[in-house]
């Protein structure tokens, strides 16, 4: 397990979030989004990629194993980051985008029986003190797949770093996704004692 930074004035509290608690915090959703996908090398914080995101995430929701996890502030109960996932399957945009390449080099089983991790996002006053990592491991909790993958930006090196300190491996090194020039790496993970 991840050693959380003690982190001045912050009681934090990582807990599982249900339909109701999504609908109920969607505005502070979408910020933390926002204000974490905004710098480089993501540059995603504008209103454009916001209601992108939000569609997204709305559509992810009524997937199979859709779940989300939230951190808070413990004494004012200010989201401060997030993730979600849900189980991977044919007909879906990013199975179906990453599934050629992978079958290309031997690695179409990444893509069976597998949660996809789409966003962990954390503001960015409290990145790089073990929230993301947290956020990561009580998503994982009690997975019934037996791999995970996601894709993310060769520059997010703080993003990438937590995922290979938690086992991730990297699959493909230059991704880009349907009409997108932005490359990606694909990681993917094989859920201990799966």
């Amino acid at each position: 397990m991840n050693r959380i930074e003690e982190i001045p004035g912050l009681d934090l509290r990582v807990e599982r979030m249900i339909l109701s608690d999504i609908n109920e915090s969607w505005n502070d959703i979408l910020s933390v989004y926002k204000v974490s996908f905004e710098p480089p090398p993501w540059q995603k914080g504008d209103e454009e990629n916001l209601r992108a995101f939000e569609g997204m995430m709305r559509r992810h929701m009524s997937r199979p194993g859709f779940r989300a996890v939230a951190a808070r502030n413990g004494r004012t109960g200010t989201l401060i980051g997030f993730a979600y996932g849900y189980v991977s399957g044919q007909g879906q945009y990013f199975h179906d985008a990453v599934q050629k390449t992978l079958r290309k080099r031997f690695l179409s089983h990444w893509l069976t029986d597998c949660f996809e991790l789409v966003v962990v996002a954390v503001t960015p006053e409290y990145q790089s003190k073990g929230i993301g990592g947290r956020l990561h491991d009580e998503i994982m909790v009690g997975l019934q797949c037996t791999r995970a993958i996601l894709s993310t930006q060769p520059d997010a090196v703080p993003a990438m770093r937590m995922y290979l300190r938690r086992g991730w491996k990297i699959l493909v090194e230059e991704f880009e996704f349907p009409g997108d020039k932005q490359p990606y790496l694909l990681m993917g993970w094989q859920l201990p004692g799966k």
